[in-house]
């Protein structure tokens, strides 16, 4: 069974499983261009229970996990969180992916998000950027005040600013990035830094409609490293998340909970790779 977005319904067996996946963080594969649905994020996450279930067989587990549970916004600080109460009243083996809140009482696995835009930032500073206008998620989405934390970091390191008018923030949709872009474009940035794939791809679209090219023009970094992104016109710069090596963590320790084992309340952070394609490019003189 898989639960949707939006639905609180938990299951009762003792053994069960739940894995927490922050949605906002799913990959669909390509550009939606709209707000994502339910059976999008349904979509999204066949890949990471094909990994989880495949490698949880491999461990001969006798009882394979029936649920991965797809809450809306469980990564936004100002979110209701009584559903992480409730998993702890079941006493459910629970692993939190990239949705990192303080005293939640589970361990989570997350992408390291001060060092994806300490690369990406620095990537285009060495391009010779130096007026970087960043596109992040909801303002009260943890992963997204994390890489506003990194970024005001390293401009303060590269001795450069970086204004109010350089951050706006937006919906994870193409539709949405490419509204908020406008306003990075308007004003002057010369390379935008963005918070997932689709919305760099919402923002190359902002930049072509206002006359501009990418990267002649406004160089574009994503974040994820999505399905397709090589075979994007042009093929997309981003962060890639170590999706294999966090599944296997994930699984590591849901057999070991499952096992009656007590895991670290730390958070495991896992360092993500900077894949340099043609969406970046050196500023025009």
């Amino acid at each position: 069974m898989l639960e949707a977005a939006g639905h609180e319904a938990l299951p009762l067996d003792d053994d069960g499983v739940a894995v927490q996946i922050d949605p906002l963080d799913a990959r669909v594969p390509g550009a939606l261009g709209r707000e994502p649905e339910p059976r999008d994020r349904e979509a999204a996450l066949v890949p990471v229970l094909e990994l989880v279930i495949a490698q949880l067989d491999d461990a001969r587990v006798e009882h394979v996990p029936d649920v991965v549970d797809v809450p809306r916004e469980r990564a936004q600080a100002d979110a209701d969180h009584k559903h992480y109460n409730q998993l702890r009243k079941l006493r459910m083996p629970t692993v939190v992916v990239n949705a990192p809140i303080d005293d939640i009482g589970f361990v989570t696995i997350s992408t390291d998000d001060q060092s994806s835009m300490e690369q990406a930032y620095g990537h285009l500073v060495q391009l010779g950027h130096r007026h970087i206008g960043l596109l992040l998620g909801p303002a009260d989405h943890v992963p997204s005040r994390r890489k506003l934390a990194a970024a005001q970091l390293a401009a303060g390191r590269y001795g450069l600013d970086l204004g109010e008018r350089q951050i706006v923030h937006s919906l994870y949709s193409l539709e949405a990035a490419q509204t908020a872009a406008t306003r990075l474009i308007a004003e002057g940035v010369t390379g935008i830094i963005c918070a997932s794939d689709p919305m760099a791809l919402g923002a190359i679209r902002a930049i072509r409609r206002a006359g501009k090219r990418v990267p002649q023009d406004i160089s574009v970094v994503g974040f994820d490293d999505s399905a397709m992104m090589a075979c994007t016109d042009p093929p997309l710069t981003t962060v890639r998340q170590p999706i294999g090596a966090m599944g296997r963590m994930i699984v590591d320790l849901l057999v070991r909970q499952m096992s009656r084992e007590v895991p670290s309340r730390d958070e495991v952070l896992f360092t993500p790779e900077l894949v340099v394609r043609s969406s970046t490019a050196p500023i025009s003189s």
